[in-house]
């Protein structure tokens, strides 16, 4: 009974914190897309692959199965590309508090 328990717990787990990193970041690419709109693409890609359902669909259509080493690997990708693609965009210089560039 209690494995059965915990089981269900780990699922639930699971499923809640994947699809709550899914809507934070699909929230944040809608402000990225301001800035940056390769970096707000990237991020919202990285948050809609994080749904079970755009996952599964995406696995029907290529015909094979994502493990999870590869999948994180995909989100890993996407969520690093949209950091580099904002710093390209934002220039620091003009943008930063001056405690962080005080000689401009």
């Amino acid at each position: 009974m209690s494995e059965t328990t915990n089981r269900d717990i780990t699922a639930t787990l699971k499923f809640g914190i994947r699809h709550l990193v899914a809507v934070l970041f699909i929230i944040n690419s809608i402000g990225l897309l301001v800035h940056s709109i390769g970096s707000g693409f990237a991020l919202l890609l990285a948050g809609l692959l994080l749904i079970e359902r755009v996952q599964s669909r995406l696995e029907t259509q290529i015909g094979t199965e994502l493990s999870t080493i590869q999948f994180l690997a995909i989100i890993a990708i996407l969520y690093f590309s949209s950091a580099i693609f904002l710093f390209n965009a934002v220039d620091v210089a003009s943008e930063a508090p001056d405690i962080l560039v005080p000689y401009d």
